[in-house]
């Protein structure tokens, strides 16, 4: 990436980067993210299955829990917003 100095900036010997300024740079920039994406989780750290079979924390089944990494966002949002609240409703 080019380094770009702003007029105030000049005389005192600083260097700022400038944004890319042509698509296939903003392309490349947007294909190697420097930040891993979150993954969600309705962990919240009391990881016990219970003798119903869901973990007492979050209430996900074993194989939920054991699947997990390789779902996608949408399978997991899925079980976070529909079977999850179901779950706990029944669970009262």
């Amino acid at each position: 990436m080019e380094q770009a100095l702003s007029r105030a900036e000049e005389g005192q010997g600083r260097t700022v980067a400038r944004p890319p300024q042509s698509r296939s740079e903003r392309r490349a920039q947007s294909m190697n993210p420097t930040t891993p994406k979150p993954i969600l989780s309705p962990c919240i750290g009391t990881c016990r299955l219970g003798v119903d079979g869901y973990c007492e924390g979050c209430l996900r089944t074993g194989d939920e829990i054991a699947r997990w990494i390789s779902m996608s966002d949408g399978e997991r949002l899925w079980i976070m917003e529909h079977t999850l609240l179901e779950r706990e409703s029944k669970r009262g």
